[in-house]
């Protein structure tokens, strides 16, 4: 199998952290990023299992949804089919 070199960028306490694991471990710290690699390729998914956190603008975003669903505004009711909604979006009311 050859093998070739990568560059990736990742935040220096996990490089640190993961080196340390690794040669706990008896492993090198490719060793460790070659597994997780094979893994995602033979089970054609990424599991993450930290919680993702949003950048500034989606969080902005986030905050204003949770604020309009507190107070009830730019919320419109349930429809009963497309023309219900086709009638309220071409309404003065929004």
């Amino acid at each position: 199998m050859k093998q070739v070199a990568i560059t990736i960028k990742i935040d220096d306490d996990l490089k640190k952290d993961i080196q340390k694991l690794a040669k706990n471990m008896g492993l090198s710290f490719s060793a460790i990023v070659e597994n997780k690699l094979r893994q995602v390729r033979r089970e054609r998914r990424i599991e993450f299992t930290e919680e993702l956190v949003p950048n500034q603008g989606f969080a902005k975003q986030l905050r204003n949804i949770e604020q309009d669903a507190k107070s009830g505004s730019n919320i419109t009711g349930s429809f009963n089919g497309v023309d219900d909604l086709m009638k309220s979006l071409m309404s003065d009311e929004n």
